[in-house]
């Protein structure tokens, strides 16, 4: 009993550095390994549940054994003792307090809580050892060596933010009742990369927690400004299909009911025009955290960290042909991808109460020759898939973003594909939002 108590309670120091280090997003590993941040994030969940059952077996263990020994009496008062019980409980609550639906619909509470009781935990591990052993036990290094993976992530987070600088952002709400608003912040130009977000922070929107921030994909703001003829009036090419509600698709995945007569298209909203050529645009869909407080506003407080890689987009971009499927809002995080490969086709399917945001990324669409926009209708992706393995492409490339549901069935569909198909190999890339 003692061999195991001593065993998991020393594994358990081992495992702090590993897990802090994991969910930071100024990650050492994130640079050297080239992997996205949401793979950590499933290694930090993991190894935490590892450093959960380490604990609760110190715990238990450590009990049993003093119980039996008769010194439970002599030991249970001791600040090693408390401070042990405290950090153990701390733990427990972090491991079961931080599932998907929580982490979802009540965002916040998590992340605040997860802070405090983190620094709970961290003293309590520190105290349990120190007041133990002292220095003698070398458990406290490791406590140390958390500090200083902690505080290197938080110092990089204040230097991103400070070499940007505040922002005045111009907020736009998109189609009336519509649940999404546009966020252009002026005055930073990025390289037109794919596949990376950042983070926004808007302090004077919760007066009780102006730290809270959420990451976004980033899009420049020169992408989605229209082409327009002499009178302001956004053009569009004629064969852009759109799809309704109802509409049919033939085996390709083209719908037969296709919009294809209204050359002008009046958009409904439109950035000023001090951002129309610079700066970066974020869509925001609202939830129940502080983004549900984000209303139109033409000079809020914004403070942009950034930005961050998601996933490696080297093996996609290598392709023959790309293929873009989004769903929703997930269009915002594969938009990039279309200025950055000369043979793609994009489909995007959006609810009818997300209709707006079609109007507002025709830029983005009028550049894409064979896009398939289907609003309040679904994407056929199998038959998509089976379309352009057919058409005699080596390698596909296929990036994926929307709803989990959505990516979950996508992928799906390319497993499946890429199991029957014999001349076409497949490169699949998941942008996925919801971590």
């Amino acid at each position: 009993m003692s061999y195991v108590l001593g065993r998991t309670g020393v594994f358990a120091y081992i495992f702090l550095p590993l897990l802090f280090l994991f969910a930071g997003r100024n990650n050492i590993l994130l640079w050297l390994t080239n992997w996205s941040h949401s793979t950590y994030l499933v290694l930090h969940r993991w190894v935490a549940r590892i450093f959960t059952v380490q604990v609760l077996l110190h715990s238990i263990v450590s009990l049993a054994k003093y119980v039996q020994t008769g010194m439970y009496s002599m030991e249970a008062n001791k600040p090693y003792w408390i401070w042990g019980i405290v950090a153990t409980i701390c733990v427990v609550v972090l491991c079961f307090g931080s599932g998907l639906y929580i982490r979802a619909n009540h965002y916040e509470i998590f992340l605040l809580s997860h802070i405090v009781l983190s620094v709970i935990t961290v003293v309590g591990c520190w105290y349990h050892s120190y007041d133990l052993y002292g220095l003698l036990g070398g458990d406290v290094f490791w406590v140390y060596a958390v500090s200083a993976v902690w505080a290197f992530d938080r110092a990089v987070r204040i230097v991103r933010i400070g070499a940007i600088g505040p922002k005045r952002s111009i907020v736009t709400e998109l189609g009336g009742a519509s649940d999404y608003v546009r966020v252009d912040v002026p005055d930073i130009r990025w390289n037109r990369v794919p596949g990376r977000h950042a983070y926004l922070y808007f302090p004077t929107l919760s007066r009780w927690a102006p730290w809270e921030n959420h990451p976004f994909s980033v899009m420049p703001t020169a992408m989605l400004t229209p082409k327009s003829d002499a009178n302001g009036t956004r053009v569009t090419r004629p064969a852009r299909p759109v799809a309704r509600s109802g509409s049919s698709t033939d085996s390709t995945g083209a719908a037969h009911d296709v919009e294809k007569s209204s050359t002008v298209v009046q958009s409904h909203s439109q950035a000023p025009s001090s951002c129309q050529n610079r700066g970066l645009t974020f869509f925001v869909k609202k939830g129940a955290g502080f983004t549900k407080k984000l209303q139109a506003h033409t000079n809020l407080l914004t403070l942009v960290e950034g930005p961050y890689p998601n996933n490696s987009t080297a093996q996609v971009l290598r392709c023959d042909r790309l293929l873009l499927i989004a769903g929703g809002i997930g269009i915002t995080a594969i938009a990039l991808f279309v200025a950055n490969h000369w043979n793609v086709k994009l489909s995007w399917s959006v609810r009818d109460k997300a209709s707006c945001l079609v109007n507002e990324l025709a830029g983005v669409l009028d550049t894409v020759e064979e896009n398939d926009v289907r609003v309040g209708s679904r994407l056929d992706v199998p038959s998509l898939l089976a379309h352009e393995a057919a058409a005699g492409w080596q390698m596909i490339g296929v990036v994926i973003s929307g709803p989990p549901s959505f990516c979950d069935d996508a992928k799906a569909a390319v497993i499946a594909q890429a199991r029957v198909s014999k001349t076409t190999q497949f490169e699949l890339e998941v942008e996925a939002y919801s971590w």
